[in-house]
């Protein structure tokens, strides 16, 4: 585990990770709240959208690594920070319509859950399975 974390290409790859995944870290603790202070009253609503949302997490997780597994990482994960990227430069805008709100959540979620499904993938590929043991 030592080789690893001395490696350039692990620190790399953890901070392009973590940036990443602020988005997701926002989303996950406020989205609700976000929403509520923005004008989306409608609470059925915005609980059906946690509900939503974890189950595209759930997904994107599993297609992630798929993906990681057909194309690689660099294709996968510039279409991870191409999505990312979109939904972070709508985002103050979008919160007052609902139907828009919903679907800027669901792109989170999935964008979320495919840097966390892509993440250990691209760890494992690089320094082994035997590295985290």
């Amino acid at each position: 585990m030592l080789t690893a974390v001395k490696s350039s290409v692990f620190w790399i790859l953890s901070i392009t990770v973590m940036l990443s995944r602020f988005l997701g870290f926002f989303l996950i603790g406020n989205y609700k709240d976000y929403g509520l202070k923005k004008g989306n009253t409608n609470d059925r609503l915005l609980s059906s959208m946690g509900q939503v949302g974890a189950i595209a997490n759930s997904l994107a997780r599993i297609l992630g690594g798929l993906s990681l597994q057909r194309f690689g990482f660099k294709k996968t994960f510039f279409v991870i920070c191409i999505i990312g990227l979109a939904v972070s430069v709508t985002f103050p805008s979008i919160a007052s319509n609902e139907i828009c709100f919903f679907v800027w959540n669901f792109f989170t979620w999935c964008n979320y859950g495919s840097i966390v499904g892509n993440t250990t993938g691209v760890y494992a590929l690089t320094f082994g399975t035997i590295m985290g043991n």
